[in-house]
């Protein structure tokens, strides 16, 4: 394993355990990555974000082992499972697999290992300590950002 990966790895299970370990019941979580992360080298398969989604959403809400190895080898949604809807706060980029428990969403997209500044930003302007998690979510606020400053992890 490449060492830059290996070391990411090791921070995104710190993270996860973190998550895990965490004791207030008001936690809220939003993941999204890209489809092709881990595909193309530089980065940590998206399966690790599906795997700590199952760490924090109770049982009956985990998605199985064998739809997310499935969806990694594939690169597709495996059938029998329901395409997202459209979100306009991810531009061009097409949501093709969501999932929501609780306080908890997990999203996987079509792209490269970025960052979707009008999503996250505006989510987050939405959301409120002490209260549940508002998921949906219109744009209040056009960021102006480039191609160039939505590349992560360089």
């Amino acid at each position: 394993m490449n060492k830059s990966i290996h070391i990411i790895a090791l921070i995104l299970m710190l993270a996860i355990t973190t998550v895990v370990h965490a004791t207030d019941r008001k936690r809220v979580l939003c993941f999204g990555d890209s489809i092709t992360d881990g595909h193309r080298g530089g980065s940590v398969p998206f399966t690790h974000l599906l795997y700590a989604f199952n760490q924090v959403v109770p049982q009956e809400n985990r998605l199985p082992a064998a739809f997310i190895e499935s969806f990694y080898e594939k690169q597709d949604l495996p059938a029998g499972f329901q395409k997202a809807d459209t979100d306009p706060l991810y531009g061009g980029k097409r949501v093709i697999f969501r999932k929501v428990s609780k306080n908890t969403r997990v999203t996987i997209f079509q792209g490269r290992h970025e960052i979707i500044h009008e999503a996250a930003l505006n989510w987050l302007s939405r959301q409120r300590k002490g209260r549940s998690a508002v998921w949906d979510v219109a744009a209040s606020h056009h960021l102006k950002t480039t191609e160039d400053e939505s590349r992560s992890g360089r």
